[in-house]
C-alpha cells in the first residue's frame, strides 16, 4: 500500500512516473521511478521514510499549507491546513488521516491537501 501512495503524491507533485527495471549493486530491481528532462530517480518513500516525508512537507508547505501533527493511543495523526486558517476549530473528529508512524500520517494528510481526496 505505501508505494501506491507514494507514487499518487509522486503524480501529485507533478512528476511523471513509470515502473522500470533499474539497476542496483549489479542486480535487476523493479520499481517507480520519476522521469525528468535531467535523468530518472526512484519515487521517494514518503510514506516510511523520515527523510523523503520531510522533504514533502517541505513542499506542501511552500504551497500554502501547515501542518499540524499528534499521538493519541500510540497513533499518529495529521492535518494540513491552509496558511491563516485556525486549525484548532477543524481538528475535532478527523479521521482517516492517521498512521501507525508519522511518514505514513503525513503522507496520507499531504495527499488530502494536495487532492481533497483520502487515501
Amino acid at each position: 500500500m505505501s508505494r501506491e501512495l507514494d507514487v499518487a503524491i509522486a503524480r501529485v507533485l507533478g512528476f511523471e512516473v513509470q515502473e522500470r527495471t533499474h539497476f542496483f549493486d549489479g542486480y535487476a530491481k523493479r520499481d517507480w521511478m520519476c522521469i525528468e528532462d535531467n535523468g530518472t530517480h526512484i519515487v521517494p518513500s514518503y510514506s516510511t521514510d523520515g527523510n523523503a516525508m520531510l522533504k514533502l512537507d517541505a513542499e506542501v508547505r511552500k504551497r500554502g499549507w501547515n501542518l499540524f501533527l499528534w499521538n493519541e493511543n500510540d497513533i499518529w495523526y495529521a492535518v494540513y491546513e491552509e496558511k491563516g486558517k485556525e486549525i484548532e476549530d477543524e481538528v475535532e473528529g478527523v479521521e482517516g488521516i492517521s498512521g501507525r508512524i508519522i511518514p505514513e500520517a503525513v503522507a496520507k494528510a499531504a495527499y488530502y491537501a494536495l487532492t481533497g481526496k483520502g487515501w
